[in-house]
């Protein structure tokens, strides 16, 4: 038996690769550890009301991680973790929507809405939306799923949101965007700063030429597969010569030995 486990975990030893694979993609949790988003597409977007925004992306073969940060404003800015009223106090939000049609429509039309991820920082999690015709809509509240997960802080002066997304969704409604290796999608960010609930004042990034979307080529997000690949099947090839090894151990043990005279 024991020669069994060191062969099921050697592979750990040898190739620690598949182990990195998983551990490597980032923590949905507002905590932005040392390395923890290296090797990470970024770019910066100038928002509408001159602040810049930093975006950062992270691709797996299952979801697609998204990073932003921004520098909060003033030395009177100041956050609120616990408000006394959360329907009157002010807090921030942040918001990136994708182009589901590449028609260029801001919030999406009736025709076509636009898949939204939503994050407040007062509350754990993001929410999974479709916006059309200048309003938002919860993806659960109209026969969806929630297919994303969020999280917002602050450190030293700079507010933080991470966010993932599901590359394939099980939202059947038709709302969550389909992102694949091949292409390239559009989307728009949006920030309140110190708004209140259901505020529509927000700040959004700057519109790049010819429109307001701003393409993310998939190519330009590395994740190395290969070595996914080739460590998984390192695994997959590991049980049948771990069991081979053990069941020819066992045999050995009941051969009979006999002294020559």
């Amino acid at each position: 038996m024991r020669l069994l486990i060191v062969t099921l975990v050697l592979p750990l030893v040898l190739f620690p690769g598949y182990s990195h694979a998983q551990t490597s993609l980032p923590i949905i949790d507002g905590n932005i550890s040392p390395g923890e988003w290296n090797g990470a597409h970024n770019l910066k977007l100038e928002m509408s009301n001159g602040d810049l925004m930093s975006l950062a992306f992270i691709l797996s073969p299952y979801q697609i991680f998204i990073l932003a940060s921004l520098e909060h404003n003033g030395p009177d800015d100041v956050i609120t973790l616990h408000p006394e009223n959360y329907e009157t106090d002010r807090h921030d939000y942040f918001g990136i929507e994708f182009d589901n049609n590449d028609d260029g429509a801001p919030m999406g039309t009736n025709e076509n809405p636009d898949d939204l991820i939503m994050v407040d920082y007062l509350v754990e999690g993001a929410r999974d939306m479709f916006s059309h015709s200048f309003k938002v809509f919860d993806d659960v509240e109209y026969g969806g799923s929630n297919d994303v997960e969020g999280h917002s802080s602050q450190m030293n002066g700079i507010i933080v949101w991470e966010v993932s997304k599901k590359l394939n969704s099980e939202d059947d409604t038709g709302h969550d965007l389909k992102i694949s290796r091949n292409n390239t999608f559009h989307i728009m960010v949006a920030f309140w700063n110190d708004q209140k609930v259901h505020s529509s004042a927000a700040e959004i990034n700057k519109s790049p030429s010819p429109d307001i979307f701003i393409p993310i080529r998939i190519d330009d997000i590395k994740y190395d597969l290969i070595s996914e690949i080739i460590t998984i099947s390192v695994f997959v090839l590991s049980f049948p010569i771990a069991y081979f090894v053990y069941l020819r151990s066992r045999k050995s043990k009941n051969r009979g030995w006999f002294q020559i005279s």
